[in-house]
């Protein structure tokens, strides 16, 4: 299981001389998504960096020319190669839910990356055949025009990879390959069509085509009887780490008729509030408020489809 330096480990190692801007650069061009191991010179490992941490030093507003040590993790988890088998990498990747683990030598030096699906892949991969997943791409994406009045969104690029691209990306990473993909379009599709069976000739894909603009589940009333009894539903714009595992496992593990994506947002009210208690006043000073917001990620059993009755628009 542990396996040799390869390019696509190279592409996780980043230096501790490097700054915060450049792990953003490095961690886009990852191979082990959203995940970098942190070397000194002699090839010891110091720290990693997620997505996650970027993320949080982005709302920060951290200094982006400093030294990345100022957000790495310092502390991660690891494994030394001579303590390395099997059931204890496992157990530290799922005890921790945590995506991967690197193997150092006795002096700390970095050797490899044990990836979650090494071991677990094959039981997602009996699970995704079971899934479908539906891609809504059909909408006209007015908030980024004028890009959009040539290009449907989807097909917007971030660093140089297609919204669409990194969604297949991160539905081959999670070990979902094997699912019936369907996509929903209208605006542009035949962009879309043509980007996507020209990217992806070894997906099971499905373009459902929309005549009228149906919204987020009103496409779904097109394909209500060819979908498995839980699918994915997932806009065609999210930019970001999808946890269609994790997620898969909450929704199957309480039963759910539809589960959604969430994720933090704070917001920060640049003044002193004012709060009356009784006949008192304080001010709480430019506090911070958190909200859990919606991801464009749900999952959906079949039970709740049965609120389509007919093809018309519904969000």
């Amino acid at each position: 299981m542990i396996k040799k330096i390869t390019a696509n480990l190279n592409s996780a190692i980043l230096y501790d001389n490097c700054n915060i801007f450049q792990s953003i650069k490095k961690i886009n061009k990852s191979k082990y998504f959203g995940f970098l191991v942190i070397l000194d010179k002699s090839k010891k490992l110091i720290g990693t960096i997620s997505d996650g941490d970027i993320r949080r030093a982005l709302l920060k507003r951290v200094d982006f020319s400093l030294n990345i040590k100022s957000i790495m993790c310092k502390k991660p988890f690891s494994l030394k190669k001579k303590d390395y088998n099997v059931l204890k990498a496992k157990k530290i990747l799922k005890d921790n839910n945590i995506k991967y683990l690197p193997i150092l030598s006795d002096n700390n030096k970095f050797l490899n990356i044990i990836t979650y699906n090494d071991f677990f892949f094959e039981d997602v991969k009996q699970t995704s055949k079971d899934i479908s997943i539906v891609i809504m791409a059909g909408g006209l994406g007015k908030r980024l025009r004028p890009i959009t009045n040539v290009k449907p969104k989807p097909l917007v690029k971030i660093n140089n990879i297609s919204l669409i691209e990194h969604i297949f990306e991160q539905i081959k990473l999670k070990g979902f390959q094997n699912a019936k993909i369907f996509i929903i379009v209208n605006y542009l599709k035949d962009q879309i069509i043509k980007y996507v069976k020209k990217k992806f000739k070894n997906l099971k894909i499905t373009f459902v085509e929309e005549s009228k603009m149906l919204g987020t589940a009103g496409g779904l009333w097109l394909i209500k009887n060819k979908l498995n009894k839980d699918f994915f539903l997932i806009n065609a714009d999210i930019f970001g780490s999808l946890p269609l595992d994790t997620m898969l496992d909450f929704h199957l593990k309480y039963k759910n008729k539809i589960t959604v994506g969430t994720t933090q947002h704070k917001i920060q009210i640049p003044y002193g509030v004012i709060l009356k208690k009784n006949d008192n006043f304080l001010i709480n000073e430019k506090p911070n408020y958190y909200f859990d917001i919606n991801t464009g990620i749900y999952i959906i059993n079949q039970k709740a489809l049965s609120l389509l009755k007919k093809k018309k628009k519904l969000t």
